[in-house]
């Protein structure tokens, strides 16, 4: 029934300047965007179905807008820094001892990221490019290709890594101790 309405709506479009603009005029009058069965069948006798077919995708372009618009943007930029800056307060809030290892080099190792990336400041090629010389990108770290977004990928990583770290308790002694010399490479 679509593929027929669209074709009629199609032809209609082609056949009179003067309907067209009919049906523009109508399309921009607020339409509902939940169509009952009578507002259907009233709306269609009324002005046919191309307009119906038109009526009903520009509410549905409207809508779709308006939930777009009521999305909050960010810069990849921020994004960057917040998972810095939530990494690194995971790391501080006690679930892992200052001894720790793992704690120690992951602080180090975010914290000269999160400098780098404020000292840069809001432009993304400027901070790809602060992240290019500490060696996030490129050589050995992400690919060139990647950029901000692959830095923000694995920051993600990162903080979720720090997580199952600090819930899997991997900083703790092991239950059963490990044989003599397990530990120990070969000479």
């Amino acid at each position: 029934m679509y593929r027929v309405a669209a074709r009629a709506a199609l032809a209609a479009s082609r056949r009179s300047a003067p309907r067209a603009l009919a049906r523009r005029t109508l399309a921009t009058e607020a339409q509902p965007l939940e169509w009952t069965k009578e507002q259907q069948k009233e709306f269609i006798r009324e002005h046919g179905v191309p307009a119906f077919v038109e009526a009903v995708m520009d509410s549905r372009v409207a809508q779709t807008e308006a939930e777009a618009e009521a999305v909050e943007h960010r810069t990849p930029v921020e994004i960057l820094v917040e998972t810095y800056e939530h990494t690194l307060g995971l790391l501080a809030s006690g679930a892992f001892p200052e001894t720790s290892v793992y704690r120690q080099s992951v602080e180090a190792i975010t914290r000269r990221k999160l400098d780098a990336v404020r000292k840069a400041g809001s432009d993304p090629a400027s901070v790809e490019d602060a992240l290019r010389s500490i060696g996030e990108i490129g050589l050995g770290g992400l690919t060139a290709n990647e950029g901000i977004e692959g830095a923000i990928d694995t920051a993600t990583d990162e903080l979720r890594t720090a997580e199952n770290m600090a819930q899997w308790k991997a900083f703790e002694p092991l239950e059963e101790a490990p044989p003599p010399r397990q530990w120990e490479y070969f000479k």
